[in-house]
C-alpha cells in the first residue's frame, strides 16, 4: 500500500510535470507569436524598403529625365544660337563682298541692266527708279534705259545698293537692291536650316 508520503511526492510529480507542460506550451506559444511577429516586421520591413526603393527610384528617373531635357533644351539654344551668330558673320562678310562690287566698273553695268528690266516690266508707263544717295551719279545712265517722263530719287533706305521701281499707274513696285537679294538669300538660308530666329 502506496504511504502518504508516496502520494504526495507522486502528486507533487504530477504537478511539476503538469507545469513543466505548461510552461512548455507557453513558452512554444511565445516562440509562435514572437516568430510571427517577426515575420509580419520582416513583411512590412521588406514592403516598406521596396516602396521607398520604387519611389526613390522614380524620384531619380523623373530628375534625371529632367535634367536630361533642359540638358538638351540648353544645348539646342547655344547650337541655334552659334549657327546664327556664324551665319551673321558670313551673311555680314557678304555684304561687305557687295559694297566693295558697287565700287567696281561692273556694278555700273548692274545699273544699267537694272533699269532695262524695269524698262522691260513697265512698258512705256513713268516710273520713278530710287537709288541710294551716293548712286545718284548713275542718273543718266538709268534714265537713257527707260522711258520718257520717268525720273530718279535718293533713296536713303538702299544701304547697300541696287534700284527700285515705283509705277503710280499700275500700283506694282519692283525691288531689284542687293540689300534685298541679300535679305532673300538669309531668309532662304534660315528656312532651309530651320532656323525660326530672324537674322539682323
Amino acid at each position: 500500500m502506496i504511504s502518504q508520503d508516496e502520494k504526495i511526492e507522486l502528486f507533487l510529480n504530477a504537478i511539476t510535470e503538469n507545469l513543466e507542460l505548461r510552461r512548455k506550451q507557453i513558452n512554444d506559444e511565445i516562440d509562435a507569436v514572437r516568430k510571427e511577429e517577426e515575420e509580419k516586421a520582416l513583411r512590412e520591413a521588406t514592403e516598406r524598403s521596396e516602396a521607398y526603393i520604387e519611389t526613390e527610384s522614380s524620384k531619380i528617373i523623373l530628375q534625371a529625365n529632367r535634367a536630361r531635357s533642359v540638358l538638351e533644351t540648353e544645348l539646342r539654344n547655344e547650337l541655334a544660337a552659334t549657327r546664327i551668330a556664324i551665319t551673321g558673320q558670313v551673311f555680314q562678310a557678304v555684304a561687305e563682298k557687295l559694297h566693295q562690287f558697287t565700287k567696281t566698273a561692273g556694278y555700273e553695268e548692274f545699273i544699267r541692266k537694272s533699269a532695262g528690266r524695269f524698262s522691260s516690266y513697265y512698258s512705256d508707263k513713268p516710273i520713278t527708279v530710287f537709288v541710294k544717295t551716293e548712286d545718284m551719279k548713275y542718273k543718266d545712265i538709268i534714265l537713257s534705259a527707260l522711258s520718257s517722263g520717268c525720273r530718279v530719287l535718293a533713296d536713303d533706305s538702299i544701304l547697300i545698293g541696287g534700284c527700285k521701281a515705283k509705277s503710280d499707274s499700275s500700283g506694282v513696285n519692283l525691288d531689284d537692291t542687293l540689300d534685298s537679294r541679300l535679305d532673300a538669300q538669309r531668309q532662304s538660308f534660315y528656312e532651309s536650316s530651320g532656323l525660326s530666329v530672324q537674322a539682323g
